[in-house]
């Protein structure tokens, strides 16, 4: 399968991920009463899926969540009896998560883990596994993983909140309610995306370098929107948080530059609009994403859900643009550079 075959799959995915997670009955909690920290491990698109869900983890379980890349993790990072540790990896064989994971086991920590099934060393590393619920993604640009698997830490830490009496039973059935009104409007954000898309990809075809901007959650979503263009595209890609962008990298912005501005539903909005008002002064690169947007969808995810929907334009942007720039994905760059490098068990 190719890239716009997985993306198609989202939808999918995403339906049947909440139909098979609802239940909290018989799952093992390995969050506890005195668990005061999640410890959230990944890398890339694992790294920036714990850290779309992550203010949306601490407002329902009301405990700190911190997201490490496993080598700042492992050299640099002090283990604490009252954290619980979860290695995030799609394919389960990314070598320094589980390099990482190992550490805090060898050291009698509680772990946890969220793969792409269940036969993976990472999952057999860990005290308890979650399975992303996305089914095998065979590219190394990944889309659907991403969505699951931001879908599925938020999942786990709702059915963990209900459990330990966190949140209300009206508290966690609202939250249901949201993502199921999120699901049933992913197929319209792909047919919004593509149509957007044909109707300004002329403006992107010449352009050098991509810059992302978003606050709060969306700030995650322009890490991973500039991951997978610099991994399809292959031009420069730059990421940012709203208000950081204004303090230096402005600098470089140029009739070179396409850039996407993210709207977050908090009081970051009307900076993104202005941000956009004005670069659209020295550029018709300039788009402002999201429910009032030049790439407009109508959301229906709250503040927390909304990245789910939002992604969507950037893997679509991602694979169109890089078929019209006649990038081959089914061929790796560099094909031997994993295993240069040991990047893979």
């Amino acid at each position: 399968m190719n890239m716009h075959q997985y993306i198609a799959e989202i939808p999918g995915v995403v339906n049947r991920i909440l139909q098979q997670n609802q239940a909290v009955n018989g799952k093992k909690i390995p969050v506890e009463p005195d668990t005061a920290e999640i410890v959230y491990i990944g890398s890339g698109t694992s790294y920036h899926a714990a850290l779309v869900a992550r203010y949306f983890i601490e407002k329902v379980l009301r405990i700190r969540v911190t997201c490490y890349v496993p080598h700042a993790f492992l050299n640099y990072e002090t283990l604490r009896d009252d954290a619980l540790y979860v290695a995030i990896s799609q394919s389960g064989t990314s070598r320094l998560t589980y390099q990482a994971l190992e550490r805090v086991k060898q050291d009698g920590r509680k772990t946890a883990s969220l793969t792409e099934g269940m036969d993976n060393p990472i999952a057999a590393l860990a005290d308890v596994n979650y399975d992303f619920g996305c089914g095998f993604e065979d590219i190394p640009y990944k889309t659907k993983g991403y969505v699951s698997s931001s879908l599925m830490l938020m999942i786990t830490a709702l059915q963990w909140a209900k459990e330990l009496g966190r949140i209300t039973e009206e508290e966690y059935h609202a939250y249901w309610l949201n993502l199921n009104e999120v699901a049933e409007k992913l197929p319209l954000h792909l047919t919004e995306s593509e149509a957007w898309y044909q109707s300004n990809k002329t403006k992107l075809m010449d352009k050098g370098q991509f810059v992302f901007i978003g606050a709060a959650e969306n700030c995650a979503t322009a890490m991973e929107a500039g991951l997978k263009v610099v991994e399809t595209v292959k031009c420069i890609t730059n990421s940012y948080e709203l208000e950081e962008y204004m303090h230096g990298p402005q600098n470089a912005f140029s009739e070179k530059s396409a850039v996407f501005i993210i709207e977050t539903e908090d009081d970051s909005i009307e900076k993104a609009k202005t941000l956009a008002s004005y670069f659209k002064t020295k550029s018709s690169a300039v788009f402002l994403v999201g429910k009032e947007g030049d790439l407009k969808l109508d959301i229906s995810g709250n503040r927390y859900f909304a990245p789910l929907e939002l992604i969507l334009p950037f893997q679509v942007l991602s694979a169109q643009l890089s078929d019209d720039r006649g990038v081959d994905l089914g061929k790796k760059r560099f094909p031997d550079f994993d295993e240069f490098v040991g990047k893979k068990l």
